[in-house]
């Protein structure tokens, strides 16, 4: 990617990170400009946008149509993030609305994770024992564990979206390999 595109692209993403937002304290809807100052058309731009504490339960449209989105609490703010396409030089007006008590948004999910283990630490002649992997939040890796040992599905935590897949191998690589001595 050439150094022009690339100041391209950071010119978008400061113009588009916030442009216009309406205080909403008492408010039924917060309107949102975003605008696309580069020449460039752009798939799935993520846009951030700090919303006032009491605007609560809510939903985003672009029109007519529910945009997905991710609130992104921190002790100091409520923010929320969302991906939308946008041509160049374009200018749009998105919608944070409050909700009627019973709206429930479902979207569909675009990306995906896990970590899988087979329970129990059978381990007999340098393999982990078993048919099934059950998914884990945490894990302290056994002592024991090596190299396709059939411990954890893929190796280790894979994780996905629509467009791209990771694993992180989770091997017999250790301490003692890493800085040579006892740790």
């Amino acid at each position: 990617m050439g150094t022009s595109i690339k100041t391209l692209l950071y010119c978008f993403f400061a113009v588009i990170t916030f442009l216009s937002l309406i205080s909403c304290s008492g408010k039924e809807e917060i309107e949102i400009t975003i605008t696309n100052s580069t020449d460039l058309s752009i798939t799935d731009a993520f846009v951030s946008v700090d919303v006032d504490r009491s605007f609560v339960d809510f939903s985003l449209y672009d029109g007519i149509n529910e945009i997905p989105f991710q609130v992104l609490d921190s002790k100091e703010q409520t923010t929320i993030g969302f991906v939308i396409n946008m041509e160049p030089m374009e200018t749009r007006t998105i919608f944070l609305r409050k909700n009627d008590a019973d709206k429930k948004s479902g979207f569909k999910a675009r990306t995906f994770a896990e970590l899988s283990m087979k329970p129990g630490n059978i381990y007999i002649d340098g393999k982990f024992r078993g048919n099934k992997f059950v998914n884990v939040t945490r894990i302290k890796v056994p002592p024991i564990h090596t190299d396709h040992d059939a411990l954890f599905r893929y190796e280790g935590p894979g994780w996905e979206s629509e467009k791209v897949g990771y694993r992180f191998y989770l091997d017999w690589r250790n301490a003692n390999d890493i800085f040579g001595k006892k740790v």
